[in-house]
């Protein structure tokens, strides 16, 4: 963003495509696509510039928007263009904001891919996105890790359930998946954030009582006898890791995971 905006600043007619545009919006965008600045320009080719630091998409439509005082392609546009270029879990995370932030709704965003995407490269990459997104997702980091269990052919974890606090009337936790299994079981998942306990110098204490707290939730969960599985991001991307730790926690497959 800090290059967008010197860019912009720089160039204050230029606009801002594909992911560029996706973060200007502030959506959830992996970092491993942010290493490029996305332009929309008319006159030239799809083609890299600048050393590779830029890249041109030739565009139809040559509308834009304003968004923090910076031009970029429409929301939508936006949109098919991530869709279209991402992989399916960067693409899940990225359609799962734009619902989570209500700044579209899904069936508008669905027609719309479905008008204007005909026939486009990535169109069916797209399309399975949009089967699967859900504006539930509380970041960018649980959607992917969503995907990977879609992928995996998992049964689909409920999002965001609050749990009762046994300890606590009237208290609840919120907790990133829920599992309820055919046997009366849940299991829980919970997607950790490693950087909350990294921390040096001042820093320390705090994330030391990050820890603490997180434990303490973690004992209250266990209490309403549900199975409580945790993860890192590194982890939930560990296709192996993440298939033998659904299936130890009795995680069944979906009916539909040939499809």
């Amino acid at each position: 963003m800090h290059l967008i905006r010197a860019v912009a600043r720089k160039h204050p007619s230029w606009v801002f495509a594909s992911f560029s545009a996706a973060l200007v919006y502030g959506l959830q965008v992996s970092n491993g696509l942010t290493d490029v600045v996305h332009l929309a320009m008319s006159e030239c080719e799809n083609r890299s510039v600048g050393d590779g630091r830029f890249h041109c998409h030739l565009v139809r439509d040559a509308s834009f928007v304003t968004v923090a005082g910076i031009r970029v392609t429409p929301l939508k546009t936006t949109l098919l263009d991530c869709l279209c270029q991402a992989n399916f879990s960067q693409g899940l995370a990225i359609a799962d904001s734009a619902l989570h932030w209500r700044l579209v709704d899904a069936d508008g965003l669905r027609e719309h891919v479905e008008r204007s995407g005909f026939r486009r490269k990535g169109i069916r990459t797209a399309r399975r996105v949009l089967r699967w997104m859900d504006g539930r997702s509380d970041n960018g980091g649980e959607s992917m890790a969503r995907a990977v269990m879609i992928e995996l052919g998992f049964q689909l974890p409920e999002l965001q359930v609050e749990v009762a606090d046994p300890l606590t009337p009237g208290g609840m936790w919120r907790v990133d998946f829920c599992w309820r299994l055919p046997d009366g079981r849940v299991v829980i998942g919970e997607l950790d954030g490693g950087g909350k306990y990294l921390a040096d110098g001042e820093g320390a204490a705090e994330a030391l009582d990050h820890m603490r707290r997180e434990r303490l939730r973690e004992s209250r969960l266990n209490l309403t006898g549900a199975m409580v599985i945790r993860f890192s991001f590194e982890q939930a991307m560990d296709r192996a890791y993440m298939e033998r730790l659904l299936t130890n926690a009795g995680v069944p497959r979906r009916v539909d995971a040939c499809l």
